[in-house]
């Protein structure tokens, strides 16, 4: 798939990505849906998590690009509106983690003892 300033590959390889490794250098798994117009792109990070970048239709008729980061113990980050953390080609890995994690605007995900399935926080109620 080409997008407007970079090229990815559709692969089924999937690799893993040290956190001190750059970002442009990582391994990444391209899955399309809806008959090829949305595309899933995911990265595996050595320490569990993973990195993902959805191009997507949203249900207003425009396209968005969401980034999100789900670390080993099932927290979710997702920074969505044209949010694009490939396009930061000198980000290491790490730094891919952490500008997702602080451009986070749709939600975060963290397991509650509580509530079996998890709970979905809005950017104002979350509590990192």
């Amino acid at each position: 798939m080409t997008d407007e300033t970079h090229e990815y590959e559709e692969s089924q390889t999937v690799g893993q990505s040290d956190l001190s490794a750059l970002l442009r250098d990582a391994v990444w798994t391209g899955i399309s849906y809806c008959d090829g117009v949305d595309t899933l792109y995911t990265t595996y990070l050595d320490d569990g998590g993973r990195i993902t970048v959805l191009d997507r239709m949203t249900g207003y008729g425009d396209r968005d690009i969401e980034s999100g980061y789900k670390d080993i113990n099932s927290k979710f980050w997702l920074a969505s509106g044209n949010c694009d953390v490939r396009l930061n080609d000198n980000f290491t890995v790490g730094d891919a983690v952490e500008w997702i994690k602080k451009n986070a605007n749709t939600c975060i995900h963290t397991h509650n003892a509580e509530f079996s399935g998890g709970a979905f926080f809005a950017p104002s109620e979350r509590s990192d």
